[in-house]
């Protein structure tokens, strides 16, 4: 199977990003003293897509929590995302289902060098009160495993061209 990287989905997705910044990853001054992370989303639309460097020494390396459900995408390197007690290596072009609700954020890592796409939503951006209830089927992928393990879709999987695909358009 062709890696995603070689994949003209996840090349697309490079190019938009080719053409935006990536701050470095310090958001600290977005965490309080309990460990959640604030960000704040539109009341009309609570959706956010935010762009970070992790570079090694020069990340956020408090663990935080938040209601918003979140994904992890990284483009150039591995990442490293600890939640709770276990940490995932997050490679490019993987997206990660992070557990927002346990402590989690990115572990520092020998050199760790890598541009990341973090897409923020709450809920209800899914399923609000008054929809089917079949509706909710959507936000399943949000659930935490059973087992305690980690949510990954690798970029060799026969998905990640269509979920590349969409984060580029997001991100046009």
């Amino acid at each position: 199977m062709a890696m995603a990287q070689d994949g003209p989905a996840f090349q697309r997705l490079l190019g938009v990003a080719a053409r935006l910044e990536f701050p470095p990853h310090h958001i600290s001054r977005l965490i309080d003293a309990k460990g959640r992370h604030e960000v704040e989303l539109s009341a009309a639309f609570p959706f956010a897509i935010s762009l970070f460097r992790y570079t090694e020494g020069d990340i956020t390396s408090r663990l935080s929590w938040h209601q918003r459900l979140e994904l992890l995408l990284p483009l150039d390197g591995v990442s490293k995302e600890r939640m709770g007690d276990k940490v995932v290596e997050v490679g490019p072009g993987d997206i990660l289902v992070v557990d927002n609700l346990k402590p989690h954020g990115i572990a520092d890592d020998r050199g760790m060098d890598t541009r990341a796409i973090v897409i923020s939503f709450m809920p209800e951006c899914v399923f609000t009160p008054g929809a089917p209830p079949a509706d909710s089927v959507l936000l399943t992928p949000f659930q935490p495993p059973a087992d305690g393990g980690f949510k990954l879709l690798r970029a060799d999987s026969k998905f990640a061209a269509e979920a590349h695909d969409a984060v580029a358009r997001m991100l046009q």
